[in-house]
């Protein structure tokens, strides 16, 4: 959920992180990746050490198996004002 003063990130109508730290304030295109935070310009303030905040340690994935990013469905939705 992308408000005037924060996002909102939800898996499976989960909530799992949210920030207010960039909230752009002009429209955007929605844009699906695997990126992750932890390289350098993080877009997050509080990720000083460059720790993998979002999707977690990488590095423990075996080396030797492909993974795939599968998006079943993306809902997107415009708050009435």
């Amino acid at each position: 959920m992308w408000t005037e003063k924060e996002y909102i990130f939800y898996i499976n109508g989960h909530e799992t992180w949210r920030t207010n730290f960039g909230v752009s304030q002009v429209p955007e295109f929605l844009w699906l990746s695997v990126e992750i935070a932890g390289e350098s310009g993080s877009a997050n303030p509080s990720n000083k050490d460059n720790e993998f905040t979002w999707a977690g340690e990488i590095t423990n994935n075996p080396k030797d198996k492909a993974y795939d990013f599968v998006v079943d469905y993306v809902k997107v939705y415009q708050f009435a004002k």
